[in-house]
């Protein structure tokens, strides 16, 4: 850049308005093309490395349902599939790569936050086999939003998945609208 405003301002001194212009022209094509190519290259490290894990068995974008037929929460590590019960309890499942359950992670904690935003309920998990199961169902309604955290270990940081939880059933795949796998 700094070469750029000496050879513009040089060409500026000698009378050379015409490459003065024509510096700034290229330099301005150069720059997008910089910018073009860092865009792709960060894009194709994502595609390739993941975010901490491999991704040849499955991808984040592509929308897939768990061992229940819930959603498949893949902002965790592991993933969990988040299923509501026929009683309105809500069952966190963790599956493998393969979409396998897998034994709770020690240690792991998790609540969901849920219900009418002015009076919120607060969900409870305790362990049910290699899953978790909310100690409560959920709050009346059939479209509520959804804060689900997850705390790895007592230490830990938290992992915040934010979401609808509608229950409706949707008319292409039969599942609940939260779980869906349709391109709507």
């Amino acid at each position: 850049a700094l070469l750029m405003v000496i050879a513009v301002i040089g060409a500026a001194l000698i009378g050379e308005w015409a490459e003065a212009a024509t510096v700034i022209f290229l330099f301005c094509i150069a720059e997008l093309l910089e910018g073009w190519a860092d865009r792709r290259a960060v894009r194709a490290t994502r595609a390739f490395a993941g975010p901490g894990h491999d991704h040849a068995g499955h991808s984040h974008a592509a929308k897939i349902t768990g061992p229940n037929q819930g959603r498949i929460l893949t902002k965790l590590e592991p993933h969990a599939e988040f299923f509501v019960t026929a009683d309105r309890k809500v069952r966190l499942t963790f599956i493998d790569y393969a979409g396998k359950p897998v034994a709770v992670p020690a240690g792991l904690s998790a609540t969901l936050i849920t219900g009418d935003r002015a009076k919120p309920t607060a969900l409870a998990f305790a362990a049910e086999g290699d899953s978790l199961l909310s100690t409560a169902a959920l709050p009346e309604g059939g479209n509520l939003p959804g804060i689900l955290r997850v705390k790895p270990a007592a230490a830990a940081a938290p992992t915040t998945v934010r979401f609808q939880i509608n229950l409706a059933r949707c008319g292409e795949c039969d599942r609940a609208e939260y779980a869906c796998v349709c391109a709507h």
